[in-house]
């Protein structure tokens, strides 16, 4: 654990990694939940959950960003 003053400051800390593949978030405000999951640059963010790969995730989140959209040819998304 690594204590901080600002949300900001550890938002940026936590997109700081060249690997990104999930992130845990645990509290309880909706809004700071929220505020971290569209902020946060990882293939899965658990929201109070240690098992945020259940079947019930979906890639809504993914085909929004820029990054991932840029890679995807649109053609392969339409025909799946």
């Amino acid at each position: 654990m690594i204590a901080y003053d600002d949300d900001d400051d550890v938002i940026a800390m936590a997109n700081d990694t060249a690997y990104g593949l999930a992130a845990y978030v645990y509290t309880n405000s909706l809004s700071t939940a929220m505020r971290y999951f569209e902020a946060l640059r990882f293939g899965i963010v658990g929201i109070n959950d240690i098992n945020p790969t259940a079947a019930r995730c979906t890639l809504r989140r993914e085909l929004k960003t820029a990054e991932w959209a840029a890679k995807v040819d649109a053609k392969v998304l339409m025909s799946t």
